[in-house]
């Protein structure tokens, strides 16, 4: 056991020497994955899905800070539905409006979250999110939490959907209509969020606790938070959710949020010691 904490010291010192590199290479994959991705799955402004604009674009970004990755993401999804329907192009630029307002007033910071809340759903490990941002974030990293997940699912419904919104003759207003209520009517959307809100919060107050292996137990706590809400939702809203899919995913969740918890905080507790004294005025503890 010794020798993986000797492991981890070298990681860390070799991290702190080269952070600065490394920090940039992971931008870059990041910004790169986001940008194939959205051009993978509605990559409908054909020049736009080149691999040579999508590595451009990674690569000016990664030495911008995070929020100019969501903002290019964004904007990239904005022009691929221009080529697929003006109506829902419209729609979804008013919804990342609102999502860019919240961030920017409530949220600031956390762009790296809204990034990787849709990589991790199509990775099917999106429950790692809440967990380890519960244990490393604060409560306002609900709001990119939830704004990942629309994203998710719009350009989910969006792939699925294509064909039928490119074929529709209604009216712009009609489309956008359509649009909105088939995105922000999904059922399994609105389970998502709670299921992920309710984790992080609960991770994040157990984390805070004063008792022995408390981030184990919160992300244990987490991962169970997770797979109730998604199954009572599942009973409740008649959603049809796969069952082994949440558990492997909420498993693997679980091992990557003990990894974290590994490089962030190990703590000894075989000679925990709890004290209390006091002065003139008050009492610590």
């Amino acid at each position: 056991m010794s020798s993986i904490f000797v492991w981890k010291e070298k990681l860390l010192r070799l991290y702190a020497k080269y952070s600065i590199y490394v920090d940039k290479a992971l931008q870059f994959v990041l910004a790169f994955a986001a940008f194939w991705l959205i051009s993978s799955k509605i990559g409908y402004m054909k020049p736009l899905t080149q691999q040579v604009v999508t590595m451009v674009l990674a690569v000016i970004c990664t030495f911008l800070p995070m929020v100019f990755t969501a903002i290019t993401a964004a904007a990239l999804v904005i022009a691929h539905l221009t080529s697929l329907s003006l109506g829902v192009a419209a729609a979804t630029a008013a919804v990342f409006l609102v999502m860019f307002i919240f961030y920017f007033r409530f949220a600031g910071g956390t762009a790296i979250i809204a990034l990787l809340m849709p990589l991790a759903f199509f990775l099917k490990i999106p429950y790692a999110i809440p967990i380890i941002w519960g244990l490393i974030g604060t409560p306002v990293c609900v709001i990119p939490i939830a704004c990942g997940t629309i994203v998710y699912f719009i350009i989910s419904y969006v792939n699925t959907s294509a064909t039928v919104i490119k074929g529709s003759s209604d009216k712009i207003v009609q489309q956008i209509t359509v649009y909105i209520q088939r995105v922000f009517q999904n059922r399994e959307m609105w389970l998502a969020i709670a299921a992920f809100v309710l984790c992080l919060l609960i991770v994040y107050t157990i984390r805070r606790l004063s008792i022995d292996h408390a981030w184990e137990i919160s992300i244990v706590c987490g991962a169970i938070t997770n797979l109730v809400v998604m199954v009572a939702g599942d009973l409740m809203l008649d959603i049809h959710t796969e069952y082994l899919q949440v558990i492997a995913g909420g498993a693997a969740s679980a091992l990557l949020a003990f990894l974290v918890q590994f490089f962030v905080f190990t703590v000894d507790y075989s000679r925990t010691e709890r004290l209390q004294f006091e002065d003139d005025e008050y009492y610590y503890y």
